[in-house]
This record gives structure tokens, sequence and C-alpha cells, in this order.
């Protein structure tokens, strides 16, 4: 049937006439013969409500159901007619077409998601469903019994209001949850039926492809289940599938790129690596000819691409995911596969967020090879151009923003001269405010505001080209990012009124302006970055307050989460006060009251929400806080073997934050303070051993640890932890533990502390001597600096005699030529050359008295 609107409507129209038409005259007996119109059948009604069904216009699924609910009315008025009367014909006859056409409706008409009634489409086909078992219960007609037809098309309703982007928008993930279920369930109920003899009803191919889709969309960072699931349905599939008689279930291609796209939505740090896992499988399975319907095409491409472009990992991992998407790139032209302008997006995209110091480079060359593949699928749109703006931004070159805007410039140059077709957008216009934001430069937020008023500006062209973009809430969220690391005096002030600003503006009726859960967080982090931490921190917490407000107003778009609790805690934790701690810690209390009043998982605490309040205590140094700090990584670690805090797991950077704690605290005596420190890390390395990765000691934990032994002034054994920390190192490859100046520095402090070791001198000297020749060994990050030396002059001084006196006064030398050099690390400074004048006074050796003063006149202060 055409699916014009107009034709639609008016056939709509024509049949319920015509059905209004012969129900009365069923009614009045008499009237039947002379009804003139033409009496409709099965075929008529499934032909209008396959035609809504394929429309595509607004509101075709409620005017589907509509009819089909018309339909079978008027059907029941025949039946109880014919109750009545056995002679009685029944002229209208169903099918189960009828129903899964007026299913199917619920499965293309997305606008009833944003209509104001909220309308659920799952629902709804559920229902019709409902309807199809009483006809069959309640007349014994096994024509409307459902069949494999309309079964899927309940699973395509599930599946894709799930991966409908404008359903994004509206469904919560729990609800994406019950719709992948409800699928399951659907299927469950095929396989029941054929149990029961219902051969028409056996669950095929689609069936299963649109449950894979279902839990798809539902696949998120927070819902590991969907996932988990995608994998548990295709691996069933591919056992089944060994049965000769069940190959028609055999997975291809559709169903294994859906479980890319689930891993990939997933954003786990192992999700490209499974895509590209089931990838080699596709391209196997199909070389081998035992599964060619597992051929992969340029979608499964496009999802192991898209894996890495998503992947959210550390920053090591992150800087191979570009070359990563260039090798996949590589695959497809191998196979000769041809390329589009989606994949090449994804590639420049899998490159922007790789943090790669070449990314915008390689951005680059992916644009012009598009230009110059003269092919018109792999053309540039702007999308092209907006994920190249945003490679630029990415980079966080200080050029970046001026090669950000030379692309916007272009970009509206062409389109008004009519070169272009391509306008840019308002996502154009952002991206090019995130390269100022992000550029580190001191003119950031000038620069930003000069992108912000030119977008305001309404631009004429030829032949009546014409360019005008308002701002939305997310191009001022970049001018607030870029107010928040600019260091102005009057950011805060700025950033206020920037935010007072959108919310004026959104009152006044424009409600692209209205503030966000990303406006309130960036307002919320650059208040909390002022030189007045208190007064940064308090003003912050003021502004959550408000956010909460908001919240609770019923305003969608601003939802309370734990980043935003995290920027206030962790100013809170920047006052480095026993205060600020403690407003800290009442912070997460109220998280944790709000997680179990509302069981909003936007809201619960979590670990980096968890260690800022560690690292609060960690800083205060007050009495207890060490104690406090410990209490609450203990209380973080009994709740994590908790099932529904699992994901509480602490690691090494809140051990860190409490060895920190202990190594610097006066609560206890030093020796004890190094005995617990030390235990905490065997206890890091245990946990570590038994599956526990991210708790692994690193550098950090080593010197935190040997720290407190320098206190305790235990050199042997910060020297015994030194030594293990190389052995890790070079026996083992644990990168992480290589160690640096920092803990080479500490360890000599512990000698110089050890003041019942005679050979603490020699010990500390050979250490310094070792920092120095690993350094022009090239081993940069042990070379020495002016701290380390100033402990080492410490130790000569203090247990010399002339001889290493001399040494003393060497060494000074040697930092001041190498200062003069360019080593600004090496500065020796005032409170150093003071107390050597000092000593040579005392030891009353002018010549050595005389090279001090010559150095103390050579250095610039």
């Amino acid at each position: 049937m055409a699916s014009s609107p107009d034709t639609i409507f008016e056939a709509d129209k024509l049949l319920r006439q015509s059905l209004k038409a012969w129900t009365m005259a069923d009614e009045d007996h008499n009237r039947l013969h002379d009804n003139k119109r033409p009496r409709p059948n099965k075929y008529s009604f499934a032909t209008v409500l396959s035609g809504w069904s394929k429309s595509g216009i607004a509101g075709s699924a409620v005017r589907a159901e509509q009819l089909l609910n018309l339909m079978l009315d008027a059907y029941e008025v025949q039946e109880r007619a014919r109750a009545k009367d056995p002679k009685r014909e029944i002229w209208l006859h169903l099918s189960p077409y009828q129903f899964s056409s007026a299913i199917s409706a619920w499965a293309r008409d997305f606008s009833i998601l944003q209509d104001r009634q909220r309308m659920d489409p799952v629902e709804r086909a559920s229902d019709i469903l409902n309807r199809m078992d009483h006809l069959r219960e309640t007349y014994g007609r096994e024509s409307v019994r459902p069949n494999t037809a309309v079964y899927n098309t309940v699973i395509r309703v599930c599946s894709s209001i799930n991966n409908v982007k404008k359903a994004g928008r509206t469904l919560s993930l729990e609800k994406k949850i019950a719709n992948a279920k409800l699928a399951e369930g659907i299927i469950r109920r095929m396989q029941a039926e054929c149990k029961a003899s219902n051969e028409n009803a056996r669950p095929d191919a689609w069936s299963y492809s649109g449950v894979l889709h279902a839990w798809a969309g539902a696949s998120s960072l927070s819902t590991p289940i969907a996932t988990e699931r995608v994998e548990q349905i295709l691996s069933h599939l591919e056992r089944l599938s060994a049965d000769s008689t069940k190959d028609s279930l055999r997975p291809n291609s559709f169903m294994y790129t859906t479980a890319m796209h689930a891993h990939s939505r997933s954003c786990k740090a192992d999700a490209p690596e499974k895509c590209l896992a089931l990838l080699d499988k596709m391209e196997l399975l199909a070389d081998s000819g035992k599964n060619p319907d597992a051929r992969p095409t340029v979608h499964a491409y496009g999802a192991a691409i898209n894996a890495f472009a998503k992947l959210y990992a550390d920053y090591s991992t992150l800087r191979g995911i570009g070359v990563k998407a260039d090798e996949i790139l590589l695959r497809m032209k191998t196979r000769n596969i041809a390329v589009g302008t989606f994949v090449y997006n994804s590639v420049i995209i899998a490159w922007a967020n790789s943090r790669h110091p070449h990314a915008s480079v390689r951005a680059e060359e992916i644009v012009e090879e598009m230009k110059n593949s003269r092919s018109s699928i792999a053309a540039p749109d702007i999308s092209t151009y907006n994920s190249l703006i945003m490679a630029y931004s990415k980079s966080r070159n200080p050029s970046a923003p001026e090669k950000a805007e030379e692309v916007l410039n272009w970009l509206e140059k062409s389109f008004l001269n009519g070169s272009s077709n391509l306008k840019p957008q308002m996502l154009s216009y952002s991206a090019v405010l995130q390269a100022w934001a992000k550029s580190g430069r001191s003119d950031a937020a000038e620069g930003a505001q000069a992108v912000l008023d030119r977008m305001q500006k309404v631009k004429q062209g030829q032949n009546g080209r014409v360019l005008a973009v308002r701002p939305a809430s997310m191009c001022y969220d970049a001018l607030i990012d870029a107010l928040s690391r600019s260091g102005s005096i009057d950011a805060a002030e700025r950033i206020k009124q920037i935010l007072r600003f959108m919310m004026d503006q959104s009152s006044g009726g424009a409600t692209a302006m209205e503030p966000t859960t990303r406006t309130f967080q960036a307002a919320i982090f650059g208040l909390s970055q002022q030189a007045d931490a208190a007064r940064g921190a308090s003003q912050a917490e003021e502004l959550l307050r408000e956010m909460i407000d908001v919240h609770s107003a019923g305003k969608r778009n601003v939802r309370v989460g734990a980043v935003s609790f995290s920027s206030v805690i962790s100013a809170y934790a920047a006052t480095c006060t026993e205060e600020g701690a403690r407003r800290a810690y009442d912070l997460l209390r109220e998280m944790f009251k709000m997680y179990q009043e509302t069981g909003d998982r936007a809201i619960k605490p979590n670990t980096i929400t968890w260690g800022a309040v560690i690292d609060a205590f960690a800083k205060c140094n007050s009495s207890g806080s060490a104690e406090t700090a410990e209490r609450l990584l203990r209380s973080m670690i009994d709740l994590s073997s908790t099932p529904e805090m699992n994901d509480l797991k602490p690691n090494a950077v809140i051990f860190n934050s409490v060895l920190n704690a202990i190594a610097k605290s006066d609560d206890l005596d030093p020796s004890l303070l190094a005995q617990k420190a030390e235990a905490m890390l065997e206890e890091m390395q245990r946990l570590s051993d038994t599956g526990y990765a991210d708790v692994r000691p690193d550098v950090i934990s080593f010197s935190s640890v040997i720290h407190a032994h320098s206190r305790a002034g235990n050199g042997s054994r910060a020297e015994t932890l030194l030594r293990k920390m190389y052995e890790m190192y070079e026996d083992e490859g644990v990168v992480d533990v290589k160690p640096n100046v920092v803990a080479y520095t500490s360890t000599i402090q512990a000698y110089a502390n050890s003041s019942h070791d005679p050979t603490a001198v020699s010990k500390a000297d050979a250490l310094f001597n070792e920092m120095s020749e690993r350094a022009e060994a090239g081993e940069d990050d042990v070379r020495p600096n002016a701290g380390t030396c100033a402990i080492v002059l410490k130790i000569y001084i203090r247990h010399g005699d002339t001889a290493l006196h001399t040494k003393a006064v060497d060494l000074l030398e040697r930092m001041s030529v190498e200062y003069k050099s360019g080593n600004k690390l090496m500065k020796p400074g005032r409170s150093i050359l003071s107390w050597m004048l000092s000593a040579m006074e005392k030891s009353e050796d002018e010549d050595l008295l005389e090279r001090v003063k010559v150095v103390q006149n050579g250095t610039k202060y």
C-alpha cells in the first residue's frame, strides 16, 4: 500500500465508515440488504494497519491500535450475536497478520516517546498480545493464536525502543533492562508453545536477533548484566546450531555485530578486545566456510572501531586506541570492504580520544584521505569536521584553538558562498569552545567568549543562505570550563554570572539554555578552584545545594550525582584542615542517605568519592586523622564485599593516601608507624595477588613506606625496600614500582636520621653516587635534585671532618654548575647556602668558606 499520509488517512477513513455501516446493519438485520458499502474483510484491515505501520507518520501507532480495537469490538459484537443465533454469519475474520501490523507500528513510531502522555510502546505491544490470548480463550478461535511473526514483532518493539537515540533521553536503564527481560520472556513463551505442539510459534533467528538487540540497547557501564546476557545467548545459539537440525539458529553477522555493539556501549576496559575477538571469529568462520553468514560487514568493523573510540581506560591504554582503530581500518581495505563516512568518523574519534601526541595530525590525514577518495560513501560530512575539531580540542595543545577555528572558518565560508552544503552546527562551535577551554592558555576564557559572541551573529551568504546558530547550554558549559582553568581572580564571580544568565534565559522560554547536570558540575568545579580553598569549598557546596533543589523541583535535565559531590569533597580536602575533612565526611554520609532513600545509582558513593574523603583526612594531618583515614579504608573494604556495593573496591591511589597519612602522622612513635605502614604495603601485595589488580603497590606506595622508615631512622630497612623495588621492576617487569628520585631521597634521609648506625654516612654517600650514575646512564627519573643534595650536604657537615666538608663544598659547586647549565632543579636555595656558610665559618677553613661565598655570589634569586 502507498504510504503517503493522504492515502493512508483516506483509506483509514473509508474503512472506518464501512465498518460502522456494516456493524449497524449487523445490529439491525433488516438493514443488511440496504447497505451499499463494500463489506470490510481481514485483507482490508491488514492493508490499512500495515500502511500505518510503515508510514512513519507521527501518531501512526495510536491510529493503528485504534483501528485494531474498532475491528475487534465489531468482531466481538458478531460473536455475541452468533451466540444468540448460531445461524448468524461472521463476516469479519481475524488473522495474526492484523495484530502483528498494529504491534509493528509501535516499533516504528518514536514520536510517542516525546508525547506528554508518555505512552509505553512495549506496554501497548504487550496489551495487543494479551488481547489475542483473550479472544482465543473466550471464543476458541485458533486463527488468532500468536505465531512466530507476532512474537517477533513484540520482541522488535522491545529492541527498537531500547536502541532508538530519542529513547535514550526518556528511558531509564532500569526500563531498558525490563524491556530486554520481557523480550527474553517472549522467547521462553514461544519455546513453551512449541512443546505444546504449536510449531507456528517456534523461535527463529529473528527472535534471537531481536532479544540480542534489546540487551545491546540496555548495555552501559552500570549495567553489566546486559553484556553478560548477550554473551550467554550468543554462546547458547552457537551450541544449538552445532546440531544440524537447528542450523537455522546459527549466529549470523547481524548477531555477532549486535554483540559487538553491546560490548562497545558497556565502555568497559576489555570491550575493544572482546570486539576484536568476535571480529576474528567472524572472519575465521566465513573464510573457512563453516558459517558464511557470519562474514563481517562494514557494520561489524565499524562496531569494533567504535569500541576503541568509546574506551574509558587509563592514560597508557588510551594512547594506543587510535593505532588499533587504524589497524581495523586496514583490515577492511585488505578485504575490499567499502569504507564509509561513519567508519572514517569513528577512526577520527578514536584518535581524538587517544591522547596520543600526534592524534590531531592523524585526524587531519584521515580527512584528507576522505576528500581524495572520490567515493560518495566516504565523503566528509559535518560530523567528520566536528570530530576533527574535537581532535584539536582534546590535544590540549596551546595552538589547538587557532586550528579549530581555522576549520570552523572554512565551514562557515564554504556554506555561505555556496561551495559546500555542510552547515556548521551548534556542536561545531561547541567543539571550538572546548578547544579554548582545554588549551591551558591564559587567554582561554577570552577566546571562548569571542567564539560565543560570534555564534550569536546572523551571517548572510549567497543565494539567500543564512547561518544563525544559537548557543545552547553546552556552549556556556565550555565557557565555564575555560574560566575554571584560567586562574583568573574574577573567574568564580563570572561563573556565577553565567549560571544566573542561563537560568534567566531558560525561565524566559529559551529551553536550550537551561542549565543541565553538566553545567552545574562545571560550575561547582570552577568555584572549587579558587585560590582561597576554604572559600572555594564553601561556595561549591552552596551551588551543590542549589543543584539539589533544582533537581527536587522536577527538572529532568539536572541530576545530582557522585561527580558533583566528589568535586565539593575534593575542594574541602584541598583546605588541608580538620574542619574541611569533617565537612567532606558529612557530605559522604549525606550521599549514602540520598542513595538509600531514592535508590538512584547516580548518587551512589563510588571509589572516587570515597577516596576524596580519605584524602581529606590524609591531608589535614591533625591528631587522629591517619587513624580516621585507615578506618574509612577498612569500611570501604567491608562494603565492597556486599553485592550492592561490590564496585566500591579500593585502589592503589586510596591505599597510598592512607599510607601517606600514616607516614606523616605524629600520633604514634615513628618506629610503630613505620611498622604499620609496611604492614599495609604487604596487605596491598596480598590483595593484588588474590585478584585486586588495582591495589598493586606502585612507586608511591613504596616511597611512602620508605618515608615512614626515614622518620624512624631505619636506614637499612628503607634501603631493603628500595632494592625490592628494583627487583620487582627488573626481574618481574612491574613498571609501576621503578624507583624515582623521591624513593632514593627518602632512603638517603633515612640514613641521615640513623644516628646509631656508624655506616650511615657511607651508605648514604653510596646511594647518592648510585643515583648520579643511573642518571648519567639515562634514568632521568632518579636524577638528584636540590632536595636530595641538601640532605647529603647535611650528612657531610653533621658527621664531617675536613674530607667530608670538602665533599660538601664540591657538591655545592656541582649544584651551582648544573643550575647555570639549565637544570633549574639543582638551584642552591638560600637556606642551603646559609647553613653551609655557617658550617664553614665554624670549621675555620678559609679556603672552603671562600668557595661557598663564590657560589652564593653567583646564584641569582
